[in-house]
């Protein structure tokens, strides 16, 4: 399920970068932290939108999100940030 999912966190929002904001540059960044909490930010430069509604797309993934335990965040003020996160349940780390 998680692995699944971040693709489609990827895919829409590099879908959306392009398709809505015009972005030429869109940086992905992946992080584990030591509690085992996975996030993922995805960052473009596109036109960005304070006052914007969640479509299917960003609906769907908060749901699966949430599902997960997870949460989502997104920033519309400078281009357009999407920002999920969510405990892993394999490959725990070990000390």
């Amino acid at each position: 399920d998680e692995e699944d999912l971040l693709y489609r966190i990827v895919q829409e929002s590099i879908t959306n970068a392009i398709s809505h904001g015009n972005a030429s540059n869109i940086n992905i960044e992946i992080k584990r932290s030591e509690d085992n909490m996975l996030t993922i930010e995805i960052k473009d430069n596109g036109s960005g939108s304070i006052y914007f509604e969640k479509g299917f797309g960003l609906t769907h993934m908060e749901e699966r999100l949430n599902m997960l335990g997870g949460s989502l965040y997104i920033d519309g003020s400078d281009g357009f940030t999407v920002r999920a996160q969510m405990p892993i349940r394999w490959g725990a780390r070990e000390n």
